[in-house]
């Protein structure tokens, strides 16, 4: 019997670390060639057959453009045999070779800043808690100017998750912040070393409201992504700056830690029970009252701002559901959309035109507004 304890204590630590530990995700390797005619093919592992447009970079190493020797885009799917998949590509910089070499995918599309959307920015640092939180400004133009828009990344993200989206928002001519937050590079770490799965976050993103209001802020609109939106919604419900948030477009939101890990603990094979004490042990190392974050308990308690919320069908990480529930919870100011079959936060991904349309017309109606 203590054996088994023990046993189920150890497997519940060891996922417990997999939340908690700070690292990268939405990149992975794999095999890459040129397939001739504006196609490339893809070796079967890694994010290969992932609807959507992915980017490309080799060697996998490199660490700017100047690095690297190929870097590019593959889009649609247009044959897979079982072995390869192959798919569109376009190249930005450098030309695939004929004999396969390891290349880093990225759901993020583009890569290392705004300057490869073609977007000017600035880099500035946002005050911390804790010290400065490097971040991007791209300054808005006209009346819009003063309707800044606050981007908070997913968890294992970086920065470079807003790239893909820049393009409608300064089309918008607001003014766009993306900042870091604690155990970005370059931001300082945690004092606890781990993720806080937005327990500690939220106060760096406080900071950004308050920097883009010293800035001239007369609203934010705030975006946040996968456990960005935890952070978000953290910070509406706990800062006193808050106030200055007219809107919040949330992208896979997590909504509801405990439903979130029982769905990613029946997709390893964890049992029931086991799952459980996983939650339990993260719940505890990260500090989490597990209650305070599900938004579908406490619907009524969502900010009285217009929350609109993008989740695709096809979410394995964060499944849809409680986005759902929550819209049907409070349709007076959750509107939802669900159309997609992409993976987790890669419903620009799949459909680039129809999503952007869809910011676009939702920002321009806060502006309106």
């Amino acid at each position: 019997m203590l054996l088994a304890l023990l046993g189920v204590l150890g497997v519940g630590w060891y996922f417990s670390d997999r939340a908690l530990t700070v690292r990268a995700t939405g990149q992975a390797e794999l095999g890459i060639r040129d397939a001739g005619e504006g196609r490339a093919a893809l070796s079967r592992e890694g994010y290969a057959d992932y609807l959507g447009e992915h980017g490309i970079r080799t060697p996998v190493g490199a660490t700017s453009v100047e690095d690297a020797a190929v870097v590019g885009v593959v889009g649609d799917i247009l044959e897979d045999d079982g072995d390869e998949v192959v798919r569109a590509w376009e190249a930005t910089e450098g030309t695939l070779p004929e004999e396969p070499v390891r290349a880093l995918i990225d759901q993020d599309v583009f890569w290392p800043d705004p300057s490869a959307v073609d977007v000017p920015f600035s880099e500035v640092s946002v005050p911390g808690e804790l010290g400065g939180l490097p971040a991007w400004v791209v300054e808005g133009e006209g009346e819009a100017a003063t309707t800044w828009v606050l981007w908070v990344h997913g968890w294992g993200a970086t920065r470079e998750e807003a790239l893909r989206y820049l393009p409608a928002l300064h089309e918008a001519g607001v003014t766009i912040l993306v900042p870091t937050y604690r155990n970005d590079a370059g931001a300082p770490a945690d004092p606890s070393g781990r993720y806080r799965l937005g327990e500690s976050e939220w106060r760096d993103a406080e900071a950004a409201l308050v920097y883009a209001r010293e800035q001239g802020a007369e609203q934010v609109v705030v975006l946040g992504w996968s456990i960005g939106a935890a952070i978000s919604l953290q910070m509406m419900d706990r800062s006193e700056e808050a106030d200055v948030v007219s809107a919040l477009w949330l992208d896979s939101p997590l909504l509801d830690w405990r439903h979130t890990f029982a769905a990613q603990g029946r997709s390893a094979g964890l049992p029931g029970p086991m799952t459980d004490v996983a939650v339990w042990i993260i719940a505890l190392r990260a500090g989490l009252d597990l209650d305070d974050y599900d938004w579908v308990a406490r619907a009524q308690d969502l900010p009285a701002v217009p929350i609109h919320i993008e989740h695709p069908r096809g979410d394995t990480f964060v499944p849809n559901a409680r986005s759902v529930a929550l819209a049907e919870a409070r349709p007076d100011v959750v509107t939802i959309e669900v159309d997609s079959d992409a993976d987790h936060t890669r419903a620009w991904n799949a459909d680039p035109d129809g999503y952007d349309a869809r910011l676009a017309a939702w920002l321009a109606a806060r502006l309106d507004g």
